[in-house]
């Protein structure tokens, strides 16, 4: 079973990115981590199929992304290999906010 086959048995998926720094202009990304299920997965974004997999799940129809503050995360995505998102994602910071506005959430 190859990881797209894993991951089209799951509609949410969680995506978090790993950067050198937070400049989505001047830094990079090198990993990534995508959970699913009761799995998880680490990419080193060397791997022939890190960009791959991040593509399908930004454009494939079946997944929803879930992530805290993934703009953070999309916008170093749209930087490095000019990705965006076609699906709705979730962001559990801003979910987190309009729960409690008074609480810090970053």
């Amino acid at each position: 079973m190859t990881i797209f086959d894993e991951l089209d048995q799951h509609r949410y998926v969680s995506l978090d990115v790993e950067t050198t720094g937070l400049s989505w202009q001047r830094d990079k990304i090198f990993g990534y981590a995508i959970s699913y299920g009761d799995k998880t997965k680490w990419f080193n974004i060397e791997d022939s199929n890190a960009v791959p997999v991040i593509k399908y799940l930004l454009e494939s129809p079946k997944h929803r992304l879930i992530n805290h503050n993934i703009q953070f995360d999309l916008s170093f995505i749209r930087a490095q290999f000019g990705l965006r998102a076609k699906n709705p994602f979730h962001c559990t910071m801003t979910m987190a906010f309009l729960i409690n506005e008074n609480r810090k959430v970053g």
